[in-house]
């Protein structure tokens, strides 16, 4: 059994991976809304890219260059809004029990991340008018390597403080405890 100093640490724990998770969801989200992944040399042609929209100084149109990575980060944001809501239940609740579940869904949506992000990031910075990075790539990246350190962080907790397996007879203790009638009839 563990001491009550340190459940209250691990909670901390629990606690930050569920912000940390927070925070990448969010850079993520900008990375994708934002339009400015790389700026380019183009007075004439193009002046920003992203991953959605292609702009000149004028206008702005869609592109379908990076559709892999568009479906890759989606599929990303959301494993990781999936598991920010359970993390986020699970702290509510006090639920001790998912942190193999969480540092397995971060790989996933780290892998996710990574797979959208190394492509984008070789062809983007790979254009012939490519002249600087801009913020809407680094929080992309930020958002993937925040996803990888809370599966790590996740993980590393589940092995100092394994999860405990409910046995089936503890599942039928609770639902018999539940369905006792609070009163008693007499015959």
């Amino acid at each position: 059994m563990i001491s009550n100093t340190a459940s209250t640490s691990w909670f901390w724990l629990r606690l930050a991976v569920t912000i940390l998770i927070g925070i990448a969801n969010i850079c993520l989200l900008i990375a994708m809304c934002t339009d400015h992944w790389v700026k380019a040399n183009g007075e004439d042609t193009i002046d920003h890219v992203g991953l959605w929209r292609v702009c000149s100084k004028e206008l702005c149109v869609f592109h379908n260059q990076f559709v892999y990575a568009q479906i890759f980060l989606v599929i990303a944001l959301f494993i990781g809004t999936s598991i920010n809501i359970v993390g986020i239940l699970a702290l509510v609740k006090d639920v001790t029990y998912l942190k193999y579940l969480i540092a397995r869904a971060m790989y996933l949506a780290a892998t996710f991340a990574f797979c959208g992000m190394i492509p984008t990031t070789i062809l983007l910075t790979s254009l012939p008018d490519f002249l600087r990075i801009e913020f809407g790539l680094v929080f992309g990246w930020i958002g993937g390597v925040l996803y990888l350190v809370t599966g790590i962080m996740s993980w590393i907790h589940s092995r100092i403080e394994p999860d405990i397996a409910i046995r089936l007879d503890e599942i039928r203790q609770l639902i018999s405890a539940r369905n006792t009638p609070s009163y008693t009839t007499i015959p």
